[in-house]
């Protein structure tokens, strides 16, 4: 356990000096926060962890401490956090949403996106923006109910469908129509093997009927419509090498290596404030 303690959090550092990650989000993080901040300080003191609510969500930042809050929440899937900046404030989730083997069914599992979604809209109302970036692991992938359904997440994978902000429904029997405001989800760029990248983030295989797709996109980004001309689209991409250059795809059968120190690829993207 100590040694993969120490190669996780120097390929944390590694990735964080790399490509000057300025917000780091760990899921099922166990490691104590005083082992990866001191790696991650080796050479450069400069980050800091962000409290939450959640042991399983860990938010380190390099932003300056008087420049950011903890909101707390009652989901036990996410932490928020919000950034303040010169010309806006952002709203950052870290979220990690109950596995398939959890919430096997498609319903139930778009219930708990419900219920997630409705936490971060408390916190919006309450800071009254909606500058939000959920990062995470959804454990679905971007096409599913809880994604894509309007009383979930409301994800679309098009910019120019995102910028209508809302998303009317009507027709619910009550004689009158509901909005809805939009997620745009990037992602959905990266599904199949046409990209530059991995065909998703998460490799499953068993031989039964229930495996549908192999390759799973449940590592995804969500933004809303009034940051999306801050996203900068050219850097978002999977990590699929690590700190010593070894691939995390095998080459042959093209799944995970069994070197890979995480189940999941890394995702990394950057957003242009300065507008």
């Amino acid at each position: 356990m100590e040694y993969r303690e120490k190669d996780f959090c120097e390929e944390i550092s590694f990735y964080a000096q790399k490509h000057e990650i300025d917000v780091i989000v760990l899921l099922e993080d166990l490691i104590p926060q005083a082992k990866v901040l001191t790696t991650l300080n080796n050479k450069f003191a400069k980050y800091f962890f962000c409290k939450n609510n959640n042991r399983h969500i860990s938010i380190y930042t390099s932003f300056d401490k008087r420049s950011f809050e903890f909101k707390k929440t009652q989901s036990k899937y996410l932490s928020l956090v919000e950034f303040r900046f010169f010309k806006k404030s952002i709203l950052f989730g870290g979220i990690h949403l109950p596995s398939k083997l959890t919430l096997p069914s498609g319903v139930s599992q778009a219930f708990v996106a419900h219920e997630t979604k409705l936490e971060v809209e408390s916190i919006e109302n309450e800071i009254g923006h909606t500058n939000t970036i959920l990062v995470g692991d959804f454990n679905m992938n971007p096409f599913e109910l809880g994604m894509v359904e309007p009383n979930g997440f409301n994800s679309v994978m098009s910019r120019q469908v995102a910028s209508a902000i809302m998303r009317k429904v009507s027709g619910l029997g009550t004689g009158s129509s509901k909005e809805y405001q939009y997620f745009y989800n990037p992602m959905w760029s990266f599904l199949g093997d046409l990209s530059n990248f991995s065909p998703g983030t998460y490799y499953f295989y068993e031989n039964s009927f229930d495996n549908h797709y192999r390759w799973n996109m449940l590592d995804q980004i969500l933004i809303r419509p009034s940051l999306i001309s801050n996203f900068t689209s050219k850097s978002l991409q999977i990590i699929e090498s690590d700190a010593h250059g070894n691939s995390l795809i095998d080459d042959k059968t093209k799944t995970k290596a069994k070197s890979q120190l995480c189940d999941h690829l890394p995702v990394i993207f950057s957003m242009d404030l300065t507008k």
